[in-house]
């Protein structure tokens, strides 16, 4: 432009889009440098035993631990078990009162055979009296953490061999005892 005033405008407005681009790329690097850093924290859960929300638990070593909270009290409650193919592989009897119930689980199917370690789906299906509103159920699943592995999405906890979970979902870390001392006791 012929206009110094105008001239002028431009290059500030050219020196403002620059420092943008800038800006912009100096906050990626410290978003990588933030995701890196997670997952270098993230590696102390290996070996430790971790509660997460999620409806998909791991059998390790034969052993699964789940726990289920019952928004209120329900007059029938089903725990159903299936491999990640929809086969009900096991069902039980659930609590039926308000709150957080465990459920521990031999691995074993509705014939009694030892089904292989991996993953299997939980749900847990509720009955209430006639005109009321449905429970709501929130599951969380206990497992072994193996490995830790990152992305551009987040930073990723593996359970056994069979699922991974993100350390939003992540409510409680145990020892690294937990996982043998509940296989004993199941």
């Amino acid at each position: 432009p012929m206009d110094a005033d105008e001239y002028t405008n431009q290059l500030v407005q050219y020196s403002s889009v620059e420092q943008a681009i800038q800006t912009n790329s100096k906050l990626d690097n410290l978003l990588n440098l933030s995701i890196y850093n997670l997952g270098v924290q993230a590696t102390g859960y290996v070996g430790k035993t971790i509660q997460a929300i999620s409806d998909v638990m791991p059998l390790d070593k034969g052993a699964a631990k789940a726990t289920y909270t019952l928004s209120k009290d329900v007059i029938d409650c089903t725990i159903v078990l299936k491999d990640m193919d929809d086969k009900v592989v096991y069902t039980a009897k659930g609590e039926t009162s308000s709150g957080a119930h465990d459920l521990l689980w031999d691995g074993k199917n509705i014939n009694g055979e030892q089904l292989p370690d991996g993953a299997y789906k939980i749900e847990v299906l509720t009955t209430v009296p006639e005109g009321e509103t449905s429970a709501s159920v929130t599951t969380t699943v206990f497992g072994r953490v193996t490995g830790v592995a990152s992305d551009d999405s987040g930073i990723y906890l593996g359970l056994g061999d069979a699922i991974t979970t993100t350390l939003d979902y992540v409510v409680t870390s145990r020892n690294e005892n937990y996982w043998d001392e509940l296989v004993a006791e199941i």
